[in-house]
Order: structure tokens, then C-alpha cells, then sequence
């Protein structure tokens, strides 16, 4: 039997170029798949299958809307990367909102798809993590995917932490409490002080506690109360008047701040 070589080499290509677009389309197929599974999850509010289409998708703080979606078109735009155009349509108010999202995905497996990114998902609008960033320039300008705002978002919220933490354990860099005054009066203690906000952060509503020791410094009562019932701006001055029972034979007292982290990280990012 005698064979072409020519007639050989073009039905090779051509069989590897059939293997390729069929390879193609199983993985188009998938796609599909894995986003109608995400998207179904979402207007089920679903969170458990949410993750499993797209696992990283709690960077995003809030899990999105849809009424509805369509799939606009599906490509391949790399050797291991596809990417899904959507219409995504969901109602804000009285509103009707259609937004334009992405969902990039990666093989999973040989049978599926998994979503690694999005774009146009992210909740601006709601994350207050987000609005704060924004309002003080802290979101890179090459920052366009969601999980590049999810991670700066978490950067954000670590570095708000850390300076609450801070102000509890060492608050002498962010507020000035003096002109402690107190006496005993019966069995209860009264006086003032004052508090200077030396930060940059408006808190709203901040507490103090107050810790009462014997001659032998251990604890023999507690206080606690308001600073200011409104805004304690940077720069703010407050005299602080204050009233505890049962204070026993004090003879030494300690004035802090009361801050609760989650309160005071509201706080700051409602109020800055």
C-alpha cells in the first residue's frame, strides 16, 4: 500500500485541529455550566453553592444580586483561562439595575470549571470597607478585578484593626486623658477629667472605663460612662464629669477608653 505524505500530514492536522475545537467546546460547555450554577445560587441565596463555583467570592464581603442574567458570550483568552460576558439584572429600590459583569474561569477538573475572579460583582455602593478606601486614595489605580478589591478592602480593614488595637493596649499616641480629679465621698468616688482626641479618627459616641485600686493596687470597683454622647472630633477637648458606688477604700484610680472593636471600626468608617 503506498501512502501520500502530503495526503498524511494534512489529515494529522486536521485531526489534531478537530481534537482541539472539540477540547474547546467541552470546556465552552463548562463554563456555562459553572456560571448558570453560580448565578442559580445567587438568586437562591444559596452561599454554600456560591463557594462552590467561585470559592473565592467571600473576599467580596457581600454575596451579589441577580433577578436574571444572560449570557452574553463565552471565550477562551489563554491557554488555561476563559472569561464569561454577562448581563446581570437586579432591583435596587424602586431601580432596575443591568450590569455589565466578567467571570473568569479555570479548569477545575477534567469535567468542570471554577470561577478564580469577576469583575462588576464587587458591591461598591454597600461596602463601606470600599467607600473609606476610596475616599482617602487608598485603591491602587490598576485595581480592577473583585478579588483585587476584595484583597485591598482586607488590607484596609487589618490595618483599621491594628490601630484600634492599639489605641486600647497603648492609647497615649491617639488620646491624652489629664487633670484626673477624684475624691471619696462616702462610699463612692467622684471628680473629672479630661480627654484630648489626638488622632485622626472621628469616633462617635466613645466610652471610658474607670478602675478604682486599694493600697495594695488590686481592683476594689469599676465605672464606666460616655465621654460625649456626640462626635469626638480630632482636636476635641472634653471635661469629663464622673459618679461610682461602691468604691470602697480607693486609693488610686485609672481612666481609659472603652473601645469595642467592631463599634469603633464603624465608627471610623462611617465617620472619616
Amino acid at each position: 500500500m503506498i501512502f501520500n505524505i502530503d495526503i498524511m500530514k494534512k489529515l494529522f492536522w486536521l485531526l489534531l485541529s478537530f481534537c482541539f475545537v472539540t477540547s474547546c467546546d467541552k470546556r465552552i460547555e463548562q463554563c456555562k455550566t459553572v456560571t448558570v450554577n453560580f448565578f442559580t445560587a445567587v438568586m437562591e441565596n444559596d452561599e454554600d453553592a456560591m463557594l462552590e463555583a467561585y470559592p473565592l467570592a467571600y473576599h467580596m464581603h457581600y454575596f451579589p444580586h441577580s433577578d436574571s442574567y444572560i449570557i452574553n458570550s463565552v471565550n477562551k483568552t489563554s491557554d488555561s483561562l476563559y472569561e464569561a460576558n454577562l448581563t446581570n439584572t437586579y432591583s435596587k429600590g424602586k431601580s432596575t439595575i443591568n450590569k455589565e459583569v466578567i467571570l473568569y474561569m479555570k479548569p477545575k477538573d477534567d469535567t468542570s470549571m471554577t470561577i478564580v475572579d469577576s469583575r462588576g460583582l464587587y458591591p461598591k455602593d454597600r461596602e463601606k470597607l470600599y467607600k473609606f478606601a476610596h475616599r482617602h486614595n487608598m485603591i491602587p489605580k490598576n485595581c480592577e478585578t473583585d478579588q483585587q478589591l476584595g484583597a485591598v478592602t482586607d488590607s484596609v480593614r487589618s490595618e483599621l484593626v491594628s490601630v484600634i488595637i492599639k489605641m486600647q493596649t497603648w492609647p497615649y499616641d491617639y488620646f491624652e486623658i489629664s487633670q484626673v480629679n477624684w475624691r471619696l465621698l462616702l462610699d463612692s468616688a467622684t471628680g473629672s477629667f479630661l480627654v484630648t482626641n489626638k488622632s485622626k479618627y472621628t469616633l462617635d459616641s466613645p466610652k471610658y472605663k474607670l478602675t478604682y485600686y486599694d493600697n495594695r493596687d488590686e481592683i476594689v470597683a469599676t465605672g464606666n460612662g460616655y465621654i460625649t454622647y456626640s462626635e469626638f472630633r480630632p482636636g476635641d477637648k472634653v471635661k469629663v464629669d464622673m459618679f461610682t458606688l461602691h468604691v470602697g477604700r480607693a486609693k488610686s484610680l485609672r481612666v481609659r477608653l472603652d473601645l469595642n472593636l467592631e463599634r469603633t471600626l464603624e465608627n471610623i468608617l462611617e465617620n472619616n
